[in-house]
């Protein structure tokens, strides 16, 4: 901007362009992948292949960064008309680009995975019966209406239950869970805004409505802490996670939010039904 060449080898922890280093393997590898799934005009006109973009491999987009040292330092930078750079869009910015739709593509393949999870669990909405209490599907492996008055727990017992195992506590857990607003339903733990469920009503400003899957994240997550086999398997899924971790612990990682991903929480409920769906609908 100063008017002076500048290299990428003499700024700290750089990673060499495209014009420093356009043998980097980085370089090449990412120009193979990205311009042939654009148009082939001249000024590179036209839409992205979302899909094609969505299934490139992670260790190209997310390189390790080289030291500077490392780097090719070409006496002067070669100058670079503005038509060309509008022409011919920097690696950087392909990548990038790339990065975004593979992470978006990701998360609505998410969004699409918990639609097919309230479809099978469904819920009550406005008093009219539209599925059934989640309590009495996963964990009593049966099919128990769901109504109004219908209680988890309580109302799950059958006449020869003295009480439904691990029934106490999970209240405390729901009310750990905190989330912005319009981000995620605060009465199910479902995600709203931009990756909102066809089968969830959105929630705008001053509009009441009713959640049609009232504690269903919180239900699904008791459920696999306190169920052994699921909750060894969702140990090795989740490296963070362990056998031996307290509820305090837990409670601390299912509430937090990585970047790009939904919160822990949400994450390892779309775990649960990816891997043990088969079963669950068989029901």
């Amino acid at each position: 901007m100063d008017g002076k060449p500048v290299c990428c080898g003499d700024l700290l922890n750089a990673m060499p362009c495209d014009i420093c280093s356009p043998n980097n393997s980085l370089v090449v590898a990412s120009k193979e992948l990205l311009l042939p799934v654009r148009s082939n005009s001249p000024d590179y006109g036209g839409d992205w292949d979302d899909t094609t973009l969505a299934s490139l491999d992670p260790s190209v987009l997310y390189p390790t960064p080289s030291s500077s040292s490392s780097l090719p330092k070409p006496a002067r930078m070669p100058r670079v008309e503005s038509s060309v750079v509008q022409a011919n869009p920097s690696t950087s910015l392909l990548l990038d680009h790339a990065i975004y739709v593979k992470l978006k593509h990701d998360k609505k393949a998410k969004v699409s995975e918990l639609t097919a999870l309230t479809k099978s669990v469904g819920g009550i909405l406005d008093g009219n019966q539209t599925g059934y209490c989640v309590i009495c599907w996963v964990w009593k492996k049966k099919r128990q209406i769901l109504t109004s008055s219908h209680r988890y727990f309580i109302d799950c017992k059958s006449k020869e239950d003295r009480f439904v195992v691990h029934a106490i506590g999970w209240i405390d857990l729901k009310k750990k869970f905190r989330f912005e607003n319009y981000k995620y339903c605060w009465r199910c733990g479902l995600p709203q805004g931009d990756f909102s469920l066809a089968t969830h009503p959105t929630f705008r400003m001053g509009v009441i409505l009713k959640c049609p899957f009232d504690d269903l994240v919180v239900l699904l997550i008791w459920y696999i802490i306190h169920t052994e086999e699921v909750w060894n398997q969702a140990c090795i899924a989740f490296p963070d996670l362990t056998s031996g971790m307290s509820m305090k612990d837990i409670t601390t990682w299912l509430t937090k939010e990585e970047t790009h991903l939904f919160y822990n929480g949400l994450e390892l409920v779309i775990w649960f039904w990816s891997t043990y769906k088969n079963s669950l609908l068989d029901l």
